[in-house]
């Protein structure tokens, strides 16, 4: 397919494209006018006053334990205490920008400028995840992220994404210098009320795109119509929204594929189920690197286990999934997923979580199987991860063995989204969710199943290598099979010369 993919007037990077199993990824070559551009870029970044202080990774580049970066870090000695990651942090920004369409390049340099100026004088759209409101977990509030970028773009806001809910998302992840910066500050912050439902408090302009277009208008024409319009009449310089839509899953695979709308020539890659736009692999690295004390716990980990970037597979189970197929009843199933706890490995539960991660693992390996990669175990179950942490192999066939490798933790990893808002958490307890997603961002592939978790390790991969190891209603499916088959559908030409005509090609798409 032909990718719509433009370049700066101060860029100059060339297109490739390989096919890989499970997708096809886009590769550009940066020149060096490139990197110049990126050295603009950082000019224009402001922090929150008193933010980047806290939170700013010093990327040293002294880990070659994790993988070697001669190009970018040298051959300086190894720490497992390094905040450097090879898969994320300032190193990446330019190469992931390059790949990124034209109007999300140019959106995201006038992002910059906008940082830069006093308060008063911008517009913002705020993202929430407030306490008192289900948001969904990690992923569900960061898939959308391709479709809250357009609708900024198309309201010409400054993109800001506030939680509190268990805690603001700066506590794990901050943007990479050079990078989008996303983050609250305190004019935001003071009007946050916590404990208020956010479309009751008085102190946000809130559009709420849900609530007023329903299940009979579709996404795009309610962002078209109502969304982009309402948004554009406010007149407070604060505006937080909401996905239109009352079906999660399906309406922010709507809003990517909108978002692709404005990305590709003639055909986009289909969005199903909780998969992630292929480009969110280049978002991510442009708009968030981990904290500095959760890098150094990544890189940590990553060294006690032998990880380097690009050397391993990943697969996810998701054993507390309330799935049809489990073998709690369905009140103890909707329970334990977010609340945690009564998961015993013992009889069926047992049982149920070794079938299935049996059949990950397998999936796992048949990724990459003439590459002898060892197989990371991610699950949010300690118990079943601790088994195989413990167990270090699995037999694939008769003649093959793989390593299989887990981190090994005494409390199971918690779900962000807990009703209460998990009161009286700090944020490093919650650091063993992103340290399993992020060290899946590192894979060559991932293998995951239901739930949108596991699909954002792949996510972070571009999806160009992956496998789905379950239905959706949660029963295991053997690989190789055709469930994470890329299936290309038409682009709406009309769509762009609708709402973004200054980016018509001279060929009319």
């Amino acid at each position: 397919e032909k990718v719509r993919n433009y370049t700066l007037p101060i860029l100059l990077f060339g297109i490739a494209c390989y096919t890989t199993t499970g997708g096809i990824g886009l590769l550009h070559i940066a020149s060096e006018k490139q990197l110049a551009y990126q050295n603009a870029l950082n000019n224009f970044m402001t922090a929150p006053p008193g933010v980047m202080d806290q939170h700013t990774n010093t990327n040293t580049n002294d880990n070659d334990t994790i993988n070697s970066v001669s190009s970018m870090a040298g051959d300086e000695s190894s720490s497992s205490s390094s905040s450097y990651l090879t898969m994320f942090g300032a190193h990446k920004v330019p190469e992931s920008l390059a790949r990124l369409p034209r109007w999300l390049q140019e959106y995201i340099a006038w992002h910059a400028e906008q940082r830069k100026k006093p308060v008063s004088e911008c517009k913002f759209l705020i993202i929430p995840c407030l306490y008192g409101n289900k948001c969904g977990g990690t992923s569900d509030r960061l898939r959308p992220l391709p479709y809250w970028l357009l609708l900024a773009k198309l309201t010409e806001r400054v993109l800001i994404i506030k939680w509190d809910k268990p805690h603001d998302l700066h506590h794990f992840l901050i943007p990479p210098p050079g990078g989008l910066d996303w983050r609250s500050f305190p004019e935001i912050d003071q009007r946050v009320i916590r404990g208020r439902r956010y479309q009751r408090q008085n102190k946000f302009e809130f559009v709420h795109a849900g609530m007023a277009c329903g299940d009979d208008v579709s996404l795009v024409d309610c962002t078209i119509d109502y969304v982009v319009p309402n948004i554009k009449n406010q007149t407070d310089p604060f505006v937080m929204v909401s996905m239109p839509g009352n079906q999660p899953h399906q309406t922010i695979n709507d809003g990517n594929m909108f978002m692709q709308q404005f990305s590709y020539d003639d055909e986009m890659p289909e969005i199903s189920q909780w998969g992630y736009a292929e480009m969110f692999s280049d978002i991510f690295r442009v708009m968030f690197e981990p904290v500095p004390a959760l890098a150094q716990q990544i890189n940590r980990t990553m060294a006690s286990l032998g990880l380097r970037e690009g050397e391993y597979t990943s697969t996810h189970v998701r054993a507390r999934y309330p799935a049809a197929n489990s073998p709690l009843d369905r009140k103890s199933r909707q329970k334990m997923d977010k609340d945690g706890g009564h998961f015993e490995f013992t009889g069926a539960m047992m049982k149920y979580a070794m079938r299935l991660s049996n059949n990950a693992i397998d999936c796992g390996y048949f990724l990459a199987p003439d590459d002898d990669l060892p197989v990371l175990f991610v699950s949010d179950s300690h118990h079943v991860a601790n088994y195989w942490s413990s167990t270090g192999t699995k037999r694939v066939s008769k003649d093959v063995e793989v390593k299989v490798l887990a981190v090994s933790r005494t409390e199971e990893p918690l779900h962000i989204d807990r009703d209460d808002g998990w009161p009286g958490s700090k944020p490093i307890e919650f650091y063993s969710v992103f340290e399993d997603l992020l060290m899946m961002g590192g894979s060559k592939c991932v293998a995951h199943g239901i739930g949108s978790f596991g699909s954002f390790g792949a996510g972070l991969i571009g999806n160009k290598c992956r496998a789905i190891h379950r239905k959706h209603n949660g029963v295991a499916v053997k690989c190789p099979n055709d469930r994470s088959n890329r299936v290309m559908i038409p682009t709406d030409p009309m769509l762009m010369k609708l709402l973004m005509p200054e980016y018509v090609s001279q060929s009319g798409n």
